[in-house]
């Protein structure tokens, strides 16, 4: 049931994304390796293909590329600069107007008011830069949340989330702000002074230069860096609104005009109209008041949502409403009420709503044991772009980790009740009602006892892998028509770690793997391949050999570490997946190639017998050190001995002794004993020999191909680019310079 990263307290900047899904920027800078020498040319090479592999796998921000824009008149535009006057199209999706209001006066100051539309449902925003570099970092921008409903002005010092933060409060001095959503369309309005003490001024005439961006989703995030972003310079005219002139107050008129009534004269039907006309008003004012007072009583009514009830009815109006809120997750809030059943034919019912911040598939199961595993549970599933039926929500079983694994339970089953889906404002809401307890089913129960729920969404509306995931333990009780409201309800979260922290270790363990079997690996193998390259340098290609395995061996423990945390934490089945029982051999049998090397046989012993051959072994190991892949050279018998030491012949009663108990004849008897001992050695060796190139050229190809495996799951499970195809190119670079330079050895030595 995926993680995506929550957003953070300061409502991180540029996503994913790398996700994933990213605003893209970085620099990378080639360190050398310090070792005594010159740098041998293939570490330079394994370097640099390592960097280009790290540069394209990691989120970068790219600054937007400055282009020359031009507005265009608004026709119909009111004149008196209360209105946008001008328009720019930014891109296909972004529609930019404004107006520059400068008054005549010295006393208001100068202001730029925009209405920008963007063709998307994310956040927004409008910058404006110091010079026309068109980069983020210096730079300010305003940002809209469609969720929050806020319009703020922001400081942009990096690059980072870190680097991207409100202004103060003294400095939010916006006016007329406005973010909002329609028609799957974002809109942000606002009213800025042109300058302000310590931000970047924007000119009322002449050239200034802005940027835009959206991301992907409501929360603030990355944005695309192609299709999401621009800078461009504008040049500006401002319009000065007329001058009103003040109205006057009517004077009052002459005393000489004022008809004073002759009180014996005869009433007028001037006066008798006027009477008739304040009778008439004063109910007419009394009737209006009445409606105003009807209009306040059905806002509150429907608010409250139910109609005014005494004390007395309040228990039973409880019951009706949710009554308790977990936030199991910074992005789902999952709220509900259990009642029991007046009629006594079942355990009761639990009324659920979920309310998610993003436009998503959501779920909320039954765990079958307390562990909270995905496997074996019951869901219910709301999937948005279906319309809502008997199926949707519907109830899901659960029996594997695939997509094939997640299926709908029969129509008999499907008895979910007031059940509805709707998304709007960026919010996804998923209402139902379900039965604690049904036969064939797995049930809750409300007498106190614990219960073990589960929970996930997605990146889409589309059934998939889950974004987030989770499981949690909760006490369920019946409503008791306690009065006092929504109450927040302490659960226990099976999971120690938050969305944002898993997707972190995840990419750990992503970069653990690729710098041992990407990096390490492959570079050890070829240091010994190249040994030849490296001569000059004495034994550096076994020590650059031999530590590069240890790395290789360190780092793998590291990410198999990790890999296994997770999974608890996840209360998933480990090794169920190609990936995951290939990572669980591939460090097996890593173990056994660092034994294998640490535990090496001895190669031929030397006697004095080889002294000379001695000069050879030196001319092949510089070094004068065992060499592990087969240069040791093996021992060579001395010559035979001159033809005339072996004519002689014992005299009779001479005690001269023969050849064979000569000193030479000695030396020549003594070469057997040690041939046989040296040939025993040597096949020990080349045994050794074989199981370790060989174990060490599976292994390669293993670790290969695991990391472009989870490279395309970590895809697939942050919703980012898959860069396998990168990872291959490198790899293959890698393999043309070793190619490369195994040609030059052997032309060289021929």
């Amino acid at each position: 049931l995926g993680m995506r990263r929550p957003a953070t307290s300061l409502s991180e900047l540029h996503r994913l994304d790398s996700t994933t899904h990213s605003d893209r920027s970085a620099s990378s800078q080639t360190q050398k390796m310090k070792i005594h020498g010159p740098t041998p040319p293939l570490i330079v090479s394994a370097a640099t293909a390592v960097l280009l592999l790290l540069a394209s796998t990691q989120p970068q921000v790219v600054n937007a590329k400055l282009s020359e824009l031009t507005a265009t008149p608004i026709e119909g535009a009111a004149t008196d600069c209360s209105e946008p006057m001008f328009s720019v199209q930014l891109a296909d999706d972004v529609l930019m107007s404004y107006v520059i209001k400068t008054p005549d006066d010295a006393v208001a100051p100068a202001t730029i008011s925009v209405d920008m539309e963007f063709d998307v449902e994310t956040w927004v925003s409008f910058g404006y830069s110091p010079d026309d570099k068109g980069k983020m970092i210096g730079s300010e921008a305003i940002i809209g949340l469609p969720l929050d409903g806020t319009v703020q002005k922001y400081h942009m010092n990096s690059e980072k989330v870190e680097g991207v933060f409100p202004r103060a409060e003294s400095e939010q001095t916006l006016q007329d702000s406005e973010v909002w959503q329609s028609a799957g369309k974002t809109y942000l309005r606002f009213t800025k002074e042109l300058v302000e003490p310590g931000e970047i001024p924007i000119n009322s005439q002449g050239i200034n230069y802005f940027m835009w961006a959206y991301g992907y989703e409501n929360e603030l995030g990355l944005h695309d860096k192609k299709t999401g972003a621009g800078a461009f310079s504008l040049d500006v005219t401002s319009c000065v609104p007329p001058v009103v002139q003040p109205t006057l107050p009517p004077t009052d008129p002459p005393v000489e005009d004022v008809m004073v009534q002759d009180p014996t004269a005869s009433p007028t039907r001037a006066p008798k109209e006027a009477v008739v006309a304040d009778k008439e008003a004063a109910p007419v004012a009394e009737e209006e008041d009445e409606e105003k007072q009807e209009d306040e009583d059905d806002f509150e009514r429907d608010a409250y949502d139910g109609p005014a009830v005494s004390s007395e009815e309040q228990e039973q109006l409880d019951c009706s409403d949710y009554q308790h809120h977990v936030q199991v997750d910074p992005k789902l809030s999952v709220y509900y009420v259990v009642n029991a059943d007046e009629a006594g034919e079942h355990d009761g019912t639990i009324s659920v709503k979920l309310e998610y911040q993003g436009n998503a598939w959501l779920a909320l199961g039954v765990a079958e044991n307390p562990a909270g595993k995905m496997i074996g549970s019951e869901s219910v599933v709301a999937l948005p772009d279906e319309p809502v039926s008997k199926t949707n929500p519907g109830e899901y079983h659960m029996i594997s980790e695939q997509n094939e694994g997640v299926f709908l339970m029969e129509d008999s089953k499907q008895t979910l009740m007031d059940a509805s889906i709707v998304q709007e404002d960026g919010m996804t809401i998923v209402t139902f009602t379900k039965l604690l307890s049904e036969e064939g089913k797995l049930g809750l129960t409300a007498n106190g006892e614990v219960s073990t729920l589960l929970w996930a969404y997605g990146y889409s509306n589309d059934l998939n892998l889950h974004k987030a995931t989770g499981a949690f333990r909760l006490t369920l009780e019946y409503c008791g028509g306690d009065s006092s409201g929504m109450s927040e309800v302490a659960f226990q979260a099976l999971s120690k770690y938050t969305a944002d922290q898993r997707r972190t270790m995840w990419f750990a363990h992503a970069i653990l793997g690729l710098l041992a079997w990407a990096v390490l690996a492959p570079s050890a193998v070829a240091a010994s391949w190249l040994r030849k390259l490296f001569q000059k340098w004495g034994a550096f290609w076994f020590k650059a050999h031999m530590y590069m395995n240890i790395l290789v061996f360190i780092l793998s423990i590291a990410a198999f570490a990790i890999s296994v945390t997770m999974y608890c934490d996840e209360s998933k089945a480990h090794f169920v997946g190609t990936h995951e029982a290939m990572g669980l051999a591939l460090m097996l049998l890593v173990t056994f190639q660092a034994a294998n090397g640490m535990f090496r046989p001895p190669a031929a012993p030397k006697t004095e017998s080889t002294a000379q051959s001695s000069a050879l072994v030196k001319a092949r190991s510089p070094d004068g050190s065992d060499d592990e892949m087969g240069t040791e050279v093996s021992f060579v018998p001395p010559p035979p001995p001159p033809e005339t030491s072996l004519s002689l012949k014992n005299e009779p009663g001479s005690t001269a002794p023969t050849p064979m108990g000569s000193a030479h004849g000695s030396l020549v008897e003594s070469n057997v004993s040690p041939s046989k001992s040296t040939t025993k050695t040597k096949k020990i060796r080349a045994a050794w020999e074989s199981i370790h190139k060989l174990l060490g050229v599976f292994l390669i190809f293993i670790g290969l191909w695991q990391v472009q495996s989870g490279i395309a799951l970590y895809s697939l499970r942050f919703g980012t680019t898959n860069y396998s195809y990168v990872f291959w190119w490198c790899i293959g670079a890698f393999a043309a310079v070793v190619l490369g330079l195994t040609v030059y050895i052997r032309v060289k030595d021929v």
